[in-house]
């Protein structure tokens, strides 16, 4: 359990400085989040979901988890789910490889310095 929260403590810490040093976390960041309240607002509005199942099918879309329990019962639904889950898919994508990429950079760094 010791070495699980170490791990968790240790991302936290990268993570942050990645957001100190690389500004595209921040732009990616408030992207995502700008889309996933533009898709609460729409699943809201347009499916008549409930609030709870809106957050929940955009997490799972943009995290490509998937929930075959949903479905849109609109045209308009299928259409914006159909681009909305290719976008924020592409947006999750590109963050959590930045995130990695900038971790790797950073234990590449400590190593150098270590020599």
């Amino acid at each position: 359990m010791g070495s699980f929260l170490r791990s968790v403590y240790n991302l936290g810490r990268r993570t942050k400085h990645a957001f100190s040093t690389e500004k595209v976390f921040v732009v990616l960041l408030f992207m995502l989040a700008l889309f996933y309240c533009i898709g609460v607002i729409f699943y809201i509005t347009v499916e008549k979901t409930s609030f709870v199942n809106a957050v929940y099918h955009c997490a799972m879309l943009i995290t490509t988890v998937g929930d075959s329990k949903f479905t849109p019962t609109t045209v308009a639904g299928k259409l914006f789910t159909a681009g909305y889950s290719l976008l924020t898919t592409v947006l999750f994508v590109g963050f959590i490889t930045g995130l990695a990429q900038a971790i790797i950079i950073q234990e590449h760094q400590k190593e150098k310095n270590q020599q």
